[in-house]
């Protein structure tokens, strides 16, 4: 540094001056307001059940075995449409492993070819271990990850793929979606 732009950092700093904070008014009781309980209300992006594990409902918390599970909000959120993202976000999990395709489900759980699962049975095998699912029709992709050979019979042991159906809903809603070129 040049002797200019020392002298220049020194002329700065003097001009500058110590900073002061401004000093804590007392607050009369008029002025606080108890506005009671607040309850904030949001979609479910974690979700806090999951059947995989121990085809049970037992809360994911108290699981002794490591699952993950990506929910339909978190599908629309994201806008994904294949197994192969739906798995990004999720430990010891790897989709796209030779890039983007739609036609396969490359995955790897743990550094083996998962078994995938529709509601709980095991999907069709072909010449490729799974052909590309759309997540449309999906409620939510559970991830097992470790042995889960008790459950699911023959598995490899970094874990399976399951993917839950959507059911019919109580409430009425519907769904409208436009393409143009």
């Amino acid at each position: 540094m040049d002797a200019r732009h020392a002298l220049g950092l020194m002329i700065g700093a003097a001009l500058a001056g110590p900073g002061v904070a401004q000093e804590a008014q007392p607050q009369s009781s008029q002025e606080v307001q108890d506005i009671g309980p607040v309850v904030v209300v949001a979609e479910r992006y974690v979700s806090k059940d999951g059947a995989s594990a121990s085809k049970s409902d037992i809360p994911l918390v108290e699981m002794p075995q490591s699952v993950s599970v990506v929910s339909r909000d978190m599908i629309d959120l994201l806008n994904w449409t294949s197994l192969n993202e739906s798995v990004r976000y999720s430990a010891g999990a790897t989709g796209e492993a030779f890039g983007p395709d739609e036609r396969y489900d490359w995955l790897q759980v743990r550094g083996f070819d998962p078994v995938q699962f529709i509601d709980g049975v095991q999907a069709p095998i072909g010449s490729v271990n799974n052909t590309g699912t759309d997540l449309y029709g999906s409620e939510t992709v559970e991830v097992l990850k470790g042995p889960a050979a008790v459950l699911y019979g023959s598995a490899p042991p970094g874990g399976i793929v399951n993917m839950v159906s959507r059911r019919p809903e109580m409430a009425r809603h519907g769904e409208l979606e436009v393409q143009g070129a």
